[in-house]
């Protein structure tokens, strides 16, 4: 894509204009994976940010499986995904939409080493919270020690975090 698309995009999506940025995508497919912000975001980061439930529901549900897959894996400069984002904003029927797709997104670890799963429990977001987990256990193959709880970087424990943040629901 160049510059102009990426502007383009990066405007409409500020602009709510969610209908021109799907037609931006539908003429070009490159678009979903175009970084369009200078921290590296794409259309669907933005689009989670803002809680735009329908536009990533029709943009996931109208591509194929493995574009679907590679979008969702994208991360942006902070190393977040668009289910970190809508974990930490709390968006349930997002997390339920992104998490059911491929349940390893629920333990991608950002640059912080911190997972969707932890950011929905240190932001207080508690059905977001529950949502991934249930996705988690019940997708959960492994029998190897689960470190999804713990923030890679210093070790704090979402139990450590969210009592300093005082979500203690």
């Amino acid at each position: 894509m160049d510059e102009i698309d990426v502007e383009s995009l990066f405007n409409y999506a500020m602009k709510g204009q969610w209908r021109e940025t799907l037609e931006a995508y539908n003429k070009n497919p490159g678009a979903l994976e175009a970084k369009i912000t200078k921290a590296e975001d794409t259309v669907l980061h933005l689009a989670v940010y803002l809680g735009q439930t329908k536009f990533v529901r029709k943009v996931l549900d109208g591509i194929n499986e493995e574009v679907c897959l590679n979008v969702l894996h994208m991360q942006n400069s902070k190393g977040n995904t668009t289910l970190h984002l809508a974990a930490e904003v709390g968006n349930v029927d997002m997390c339920h939409n992104m998490a059911k797709r491929d349940s390893k997104l629920i333990s991608a670890r950002n640059n912080e080493g911190e997972t969707p799963l932890f950011l929905a429990a240190v932001h207080g977001e508690r059905e977001a919270f529950f949502c991934l987990h249930h996705l988690k256990e019940n997708h959960d193959d492994d029998e190897e020690e689960d470190d999804s709880l713990v923030r890679k970087n210093n070790g704090n424990t979402i139990l450590h975090c969210t009592i300093s943040s005082e979500h203690f629901g």
